[in-house]
């Protein structure tokens, strides 16, 4: 079952990685205002935590996180070209540690693995991404969409290769 359900999601993630790439900008715009928008109901939501916070510690902290996420959101919302690049440098900063992640993780259950090599490159063009992202923050708004777009067609790949794994070798007795 655990196989089928990482094909599955593999296939899924392959499916909208090519509509990202597709449409970058509007998959970029996309994005950008998700995020914008969660960080105003984030926002909202922390708003509604200070009156019942016991001590002034707690009620401040809820007052930072309502400025914080109000400000981020806003931000966001009315300046998307910078919005866009604000979410660019996160993208990177996240390919990057994905790609580590997902080379350790190779790493450490290659020899599980039925297609080892994909769960490389998926690691290793992470990774790229990463670099590519950091080199590129001024890009403008359609590299995100097409950067999103090519990680997750190769974190579907990668899924889809996962799906082979069924646990470590069984020792017969």
């Amino acid at each position: 079952m655990k196989r089928k359900s990482n094909k599955v999601t593999g296939i899924i993630f392959a499916i909208l990685g090519v509509l990202c790439i597709v449409f970058p900008i509007a998959s970029s715009l996309w994005i950008e205002l998700i995020v914008g928008a969660a960080f105003i109901v984030g926002a909202i939501l922390a708003a509604f935590k200070i009156f019942p916070a016991d001590g002034a510690s707690a009620k401040l902290y809820w007052i930072s996180l309502v400025i914080l996420y109000g400000i981020g959101g806003a931000f966001m919302l009315l300046n998307p070209i910078l919005g866009a690049m604000a979410i660019m440098l996160a993208l990177g900063v996240i390919f990057l540690l994905e790609g580590i992640v997902a080379l350790i993780y190779w790493g450490d259950r290659r020899s599980d693995m039925k297609y080892p090599g994909v769960m490389l490159l998926n690691a290793l063009i992470t990774l790229l991404l990463g670099v590519l992202v950091m080199s590129n923050l001024n890009s403008g708004v359609w590299f995100i969409g097409f950067l999103v777009g090519l990680d997750l067609i190769f974190a579907g790949i990668s899924m889809f290769s996962i799906g082979e794994f069924s646990g470590p070798p069984q020792v017969r007795t």
